[in-house]
């Protein structure tokens, strides 16, 4: 190769595309399309969005942010709205497939004017450790350079009740209920232009007493079933 650019813009590939070898990745998710899915953000709800924001209300108070919360009460879909709602318009909100072996800083992308979310579940492959997130304060920095965030969504019986100092570029927020599963059927019907149904499941007490007993997740399954059988009779 007889000119050194070539072989310099060449090198700089090469070097470029070994670093994404093992980042996560995931799809962009439009906006819009978040924004349009309906939330319930009642009781602990309300209080933990408003501790995710900056004493103004307009952005997360860190670039990242970590939730925990028990499996199955909706905590990604908070922070999906959270990053929808407060984060610049030209900023792509990417969810991450947490596809390690074990949470490892050096995995996480970091590109301008992104938001990331990744749930971390995998009682395998996704507990949280101090390492971890030392090097996460670093990596905090970085992304607040870049104009980007990261919310991790932490299983709560894999975060061993971890010291965050509260100077550092990380903010951890508990999520310790589901919002009324009552709240997110009715939201969802009404979501899905079916706020019809909604008077008769106020109407009825067993109806009721079932959808109380309900996390999130169950809750919104429920929901699209009610309406998927309206819908067929």
């Amino acid at each position: 190769m007889n000119r050194p650019e070539l072989f310099v813009n060449h090198a700089d590939k090469i070097i470029n595309e070994t670093r994404k070898q093992g980042i996560l990745e995931g799809p962009t998710l439009p906006r819009h399309r978040i924004k349009q899915e309906p939330i319930v953000r009642e009781g602990q709800w309300a209080e933990t969005w408003q501790q995710a924001l900056d004493p103004a209300g307009v952005r997360p108070q860190k670039h990242v942010l970590i939730v925990v919360a028990p499996r199955s009460f909706g905590s990604t879909t908070l922070a999906l709205h959270l990053l929808a709602r407060h984060t610049d318009e030209d900023t792509d909100i990417v969810k991450l497939d947490a596809d390690w072996r074990t949470p490892k800083v050096g995995q996480l992308p970091a590109e301008e004017r992104h938001a990331y979310q990744v749930d971390l579940k995998d009682p395998d492959h996704d507990r949280v450790s101090a390492d971890f997130l030392t090097m996460l304060e670093e990596h905090a920095g970085l992304l607040e350079k870049l104009g980007s965030y990261l919310v991790l969504n932490v299983a709560k019986d894999l975060w061993a009740d971890h010291y965050v100092p509260a100077r550092s570029g990380i903010h951890v927020v508990h999520l310790n209920e589901p919002p009324p599963a009552q709240n997110v059927v009715e939201a969802r019907l009404r979501a899905r232009k079916a706020p019809g149904l909604i008077a008769y499941l106020r109407s009825v007490d067993k109806t009721k007493a079932s959808l109380s007993r309900l996390d999130a997740v169950e809750a919104v399954r429920t929901a699209d079933s009610i309406v998927l059988a309206w819908r067929e009779h």
